[in-house]
């Protein structure tokens, strides 16, 4: 082809073929610039307009993309490869613009369903997908659904392994789910993305602290609550363990006055809003 084209420059035929190979490869800028010569010759070519307006899309230039289906559609009507297209990227767009809109405006479970959706629409577009799978891993870390955040971030970081959000957001999520070593390596690896970024060392040393505090006693652990467990789901926790644990009713009363302690102390650090967030972030309580 490139011989051919060396000695007729001009030829659409020729030019429309190296495209498809192109667009094969996913080389879509090189469809762009030989769908663009094909229309110099001939501007009502709708294969050329076609190819043009997919090789934008695939870029993630949509508004391009649109303007060219369009515009072949406007020179045959009746082109269903190209209808085809042109509604399918409007669904996108549509369901795209929803979802952003419900994560900026505080509707986090609304923009999962529509990011989940748009992630239907083509599994194909990566380029657009990685940012679908990034708004779907911010709507998840806003619902508190930490497993699904590090499931979503870490798809994000398959495609984008220096995307420090989705790092710290999943850095976050291990903290959650008390995976203190993962958050360590994600803290880590952000910072070394960005030396200056505050949110990430800071996050590092807290990570850091939880680790090594982990080692240690482990309150919700004693208490069995999560660490996102409410006042109220603490004080239950407590109230059954204090009566399961009490030493006057068991039979190994040295055992029972141990963990009636660790419960106790586990349920007065954990019950008090101060003294609970200086746990959470590492911090030595006898301060």
């Amino acid at each position: 082809l490139e011989h051919v084209l060396a000695t007729c420059p001009e030829s659409v035929y020729i030019r429309l073929e190296r495209s498809q190979i192109s667009m094969q490869l996913k080389d879509y800028q090189e469809v762009v610039r030989d769908a663009w010569r094909a229309l110099k010759v001939h501007g009502e070519n709708v294969e050329a307009l076609f190819l043009r307006g997919r090789a934008y899309y695939f870029m993630g230039e949509h508004d391009a993309a649109l303007k060219h289906f369009q515009t072949a559609m406007k020179f045959d009507p009746d082109n269903s490869k190209v209808r085809v297209e042109y509604k399918k990227l409007k669904k996108l767009e549509n369901l795209m613009v929803e979802a952003d809109q419900s994560l900026l405006s505080g509707k986090p479970a609304k923009a999962r369903e529509n990011y989940e959706a748009a992630l239907k629409v083509d599994p194909t577009h990566t380029f657009i997908n990685a940012k679908l799978q990034f708004g779907l891993c911010k709507s998840l870390s806003q619902m508190a659904h930490h497993k699904e955040t590090i499931e979503a971030c870490s798809k994000v970081l398959d495609t984008e392994g220096d995307n420090v959000e989705a790092i710290l957001l999943r850095a976050e999520s291990r903290l959650k789910i008390q995976d203190f070593d993962g958050a360590v390596a994600d803290f880590q690896h952000a910072v070394s993305i960005d030396q200056n970024n505050g949110q990430a060392r800071e996050g590092l040393s807290r990570a850091q602290r939880l680790l090594e505090r982990s080692k240690h006693k482990d309150y919700y652990k004693i208490l069995g609550v999560p660490r996102d467990a409410t006042s109220g789901e603490i004080k239950k926790a407590y109230r059954k363990l204090a009566l399961q644990w009490h030493p006057d009713k068991a039979e190994d009363k040295d055992k029972a006055e141990q963990m009636f302690r660790d419960i106790a102390e586990a349920h007065e650090v954990l019950s008090d809003d101060e003294m609970r967030q200086r746990y959470d972030n590492g911090e030595e309580l006898n301060q």
